[in-house]
């Protein structure tokens, strides 16, 4: 990872910690949930959009891709996860893709039905990059096409190709939670939307964030509502840490079942 792509990720762990470590709370109630957070640069458009032009730049003169968000385990438990669950014939979303490197790794395991969005033109181009510099070097199933989409998913817009069997997110819903523009009871309700709008019955959407504990992602997809969606049917497993005698995770992923 770049110095920048570092820099960013601790920002975003740095961020949560200053909240009283978030996701190092362990077992919470409801009462003592989260359900704001205070406003960042992080959340908004103009930080990633000059953040991805550094990652453009650095791809053109080093080949470095950039970041991976949470890291490659987490990644690989992903992919292995919905390689598991799903046939590679169907379509995969992936919202807030960045530098495109989750749906390579997909790519490269078979699945043929993948499409990137992300509201910076600049993220969409280094994937683009990525993308075809994989494809390049012979990496991956070359009759597998990803497309990539520059897309607000705030902006009540289906997507092309949609439904989608999965609908991925790492660190967007964080970023949406962070935006100091919007109050968060509304763009949730938007993202909340776009979710239902694009992903299939039966489908599975995987949010992976390092601001928001299970229990209060449970909260804002499941117990806030009057009819329940979504229910949580997978874990993927990431790093447990300990903090002051608490032990806990930074980064939680969970796999949720949508059904209307």
């Amino acid at each position: 990872m770049n110095t920048w792509n570092m820099e960013t990720h601790d920002e975003l762990i740095q961020h949560q910690t200053s909240m009283s470590s978030i996701n190092l709370r362990g077992n919470i109630s409801r009462e003592n949930m989260q359900e704001d957070l205070p406003p960042s640069d992080l959340g908004t458009k103009i930080h990633w959009e000059r953040a991805y032009d550094e990652e453009i730049a650095n791809f053109k003169d080093h080949g470095d891709v950039g970041d991976v968000w949470f890291g490659e385990g987490i990644t690989r438990k992903m992919v292995t996860w919905i390689s598991d669950n799903i046939g590679p014939e169907e379509g995969i979303l992936d919202v807030g893709t960045g530098n495109g490197v989750t749906l390579i790794r997909l790519k490269e395991k078979g699945f043929r039905k993948l499409k990137g969005i992300d509201y910076s033109a600049q993220a969409v181009e280094l994937a683009r990059m990525v993308a075809s510099s994989t494809a390049a070097t012979g990496s991956g199933e070359e009759t597998a096409e990803i497309l990539f989409e520059q897309k607000d998913i705030l902006s009540g817009d289906s997507c092309e190709g949609s439904p989608f069997k999965v609908i991925i997110d790492k660190v967007t819903y964080d970023a949406i939670s962070l935006n100091p523009d919007i109050p968060f009871v509304q763009s949730k309700q938007l993202y909340k939307k776009f979710i239902e709008t694009n992903i299939e019955e039966n489908g599975f959407f995987m949010l992976t964030s390092c601001n928001w504990t299970r229990q209060e992602l449970e909260n804002h997809f499941i117990l806030q509502e009057d009819t329940a969606k979504f229910e949580v049917v997978h874990e993927i497993p990431t790093p447990s840490l300990s903090f002051g005698g608490t032990s806990g995770r930074n980064v939680t992923s969970i796999v949720f079942r949508y059904q209307k």
